[in-house]
């Protein structure tokens, strides 16, 4: 395959250190770091214990909402009986 320079020689990357070439190359560093960063935070998993920790406080709040359902109930009949 030839270059701008007619040989035969295949450069598929400039070579060079101008400017216009390390900004070239500055932002498609900047792309493939941002593109592994991204897929690392879609398939980073939580751990174990956060895990169980968020587990815990739903069942928690679960168990403290039927308490408070039930504490409800009894305060309304004890209000109705009088």
């Amino acid at each position: 395959m030839k270059n701008n320079k007619g040989n035969q020689e295949f450069i598929w990357r400039e070579n060079d250190e101008s400017s216009s070439t390390l900004l070239k190359y500055e932002l498609e560093a900047d792309h493939w770091v941002r593109a592994i960063k991204s897929a690392e935070r879609k398939h980073n998993s939580a751990s174990i214990g956060e895990t169980f920790g968020v587990v815990g406080l739903l069942l928690g709040l679960i168990l403290n909402l039927i308490l408070l359902f039930v504490l409800l109930i009894t305060d309304l009949i004890k209000y109705l009986r009088k």
